[in-house]
């Protein structure tokens, strides 16, 4: 990311203030380093959430 992205997207991320910077922060840090993991159970927790959300309000896409 350049830094006039880094920038522009900290901006945005400031202004809206259910963004919590220092979580942001960390998780840029982990990225960059490689060190950033995922449970791959928890990922799919949520997937399956949110297809069953989408379900639910009838914008899964899926023909009946």
């Amino acid at each position: 990311m350049t830094n006039l992205a880094r920038l522009k997207s900290e901006s945005a991320a400031e202004a809206h203030s259910d963004v919590r910077m220092e979580k942001v922060v960390r998780l840029r840090a982990e990225i960059a380093s490689k060190s950033y993991a995922v449970s791959s159970e928890d990922l799919a927790d949520k997937l399956i959430e949110h297809m069953r959300e989408l379900d639910d309000s009838g914008k899964s896409g899926r023909k009946r």
